[in-house]
Formats: structure tokens, sequence, C-alpha cells
């Protein structure tokens, strides 16, 4: 019997329009009820998230900063925190590249006040508390995940970026716009959780699409790969969907079973 169900949100869980798919929440408290925790996994930060499952956040339970932290309700169960000293150094490399910085902590990200217009598109459209400082080295708090954005698009700076700090850290593309990093990921987000709860491999069911899923995805017994999603993702034993919704109401009708 399946025991966790595990999903990535943009381009996964999420419609175009960045909304959950409706009839989420009462097939979310339904799998609840049999026993099946459900969770988000996500680079968003924890605040965000909580915000996103409201009606069921209490219930859920939380991969966020692509693993950096890994929550149930309001438990945190992990962090994995990253050396300050590192995160300026990649941060010093993201800004020469002409590249945005967000730095998540626990309780918040922190931003720059160099560019209003990104700032507020964090704040009022992703909605997440934001704390903006006037030097990274101000922070005090551990940092979990960082991240490089631009509007013209990673591709170009990723191998770079991938050449000169993953040996240091996690560093992967998380969408069109955005390279992240971290110590953890969220492979081993998910084995956190799958710990502090008890759950087997062969009783997760997870969903992604992007490589910053990949590690996730080899962790669960039940991979989903979107359909449109890189075909290097693919390894045997997964499986394809279009959209995650069916497939939780189809293990929803056969008593928490993935036929």
């Amino acid at each position: 019997m399946i025991r966790l169900i595990a999903t990535d949100l943009d381009g996964t869980l999420l419609e175009k329009d960045g909304t959950l798919p409706e009839g989420f929440f009462d097939v979310a408290r339904s799998l609840l009820k049999q026993g099946i925790a459900v969770a988000a996994a996500s680079g968003r930060q924890y605040d965000n998230l909580r915000r996103l499952f409201y009606p069921i956040a209490g219930e859920m339970s939380f991969i966020c900063e692509n693993g950096g932290l890994c929550a149930t309700g309001r438990q945190i169960v992990a962090t994995t925190p990253v050396d300050m000293e590192l995160v300026l150094a990649v941060a010093r490399d993201l800004t020469s590249l002409g590249m945005r910085v967000m730095i998540s902590g626990v309780k918040c990200c922190y931003m720059l006040d160099n560019d209003r217009v990104f700032t507020d598109d964090i704040t009022y459209r992703l909605r997440n508390t934001v704390s903006i400082v006037p030097d990274f080295s101000m922070i005090d708090e551990p940092v979990i995940k960082f991240s490089g954005y631009t509007p013209h698009g990673v591709q170009p700076f990723a191998e770079g970026l991938q050449e000169r700090w993953a040996d240091k850290l996690s560093a992967v593309v998380a969408g069109r716009n955005w390279f992240d990093f971290t110590l953890a990921n969220k492979g081993t987000g998910l084995k956190n959780l799958m710990d502090s709860l008890g759950v087997k491999r062969e009783e997760v069911v997870a969903f992604g699409d992007q490589f910053n899923d990949e590690s996730m995805l080899d962790i669960a017994g039940h991979p989903f790969l979107m359909k449109g999603a890189d075909p290097r993702l693919f390894k045997p034993g997964t499986r394809w969907c279009e959209k995650v919704l069916p497939v939780m109401k189809k293990m929803l009708e056969n008593g928490g079973e993935l036929k």
C-alpha cells in the first residue's frame, strides 16, 4: 500500500496559471484520512507552501527549498544549512553574471533592494515572506537554499555554474529562469521525510518534471515523470503521466494501491 505521495508543483501538480487543480483538496483530504501522507516538494519556502495549501497545511507534509527544509504540519523535521562563506562566494558569482540573488533561511528569504520589480514579484505574486537587507553578510540565521534568477533564461550559465560549484553543492536548473543551490536536494529531503514518517521506499509515489526532481524520483519506489519533461530524466521503472490529480484519484479508488 502507498503511504506517501510527494509531488513537485510547477510544471507538475499545478495548472499552467499556477493554481492547484480543481478538486485537489477533496482528494488530498480523503487520502490523508486513509493514512496516506501528501507532500508538496518544491524549491519554494515553507511559508509560501503553507499559504498555497492553507486549508490542509496542518496535516500535509512539505519538502521545501529543494530539500533544505522538511516539515509535517507545523513541525520542522529536518534542515540542512550551508556554510555562509560559501553562500556569499556563490552570490558574488551569480551577481557577476548579471543574475538576481535570493537567499533562503528558515524564517524568510533575503533579497537586496536593487530591483524593486523583482522583489515585489517575489513578495506579492509568489507570496514569499521576504526581508530586504543592505548586504547578504548581515543575514543572521542559517541559510538552507539560495538561487540565481534571470528573466532571459539560465541555460547559458548552467554548465559553467555546475562546473564551478557542483563539487561543493547541489547546483541545479530549477526552471527556465532559476538556478538553485543547496547542500540537500529533493531526494535527501524525501528521505528525511520518509524517516520521520516511518515510510519505506516501496510505499512512496513521487511526481516531477525537472532535473531538480531527479533525486526525489530516484528515491521513490514509484516515480512518475510528466509528459513533456526532458527525456534524459527517464529511467527504467519510471512511469509517464499527463496530470497528477487523476493518478491520486485512482489510488484513492483503489484503497491506496497503485495498480
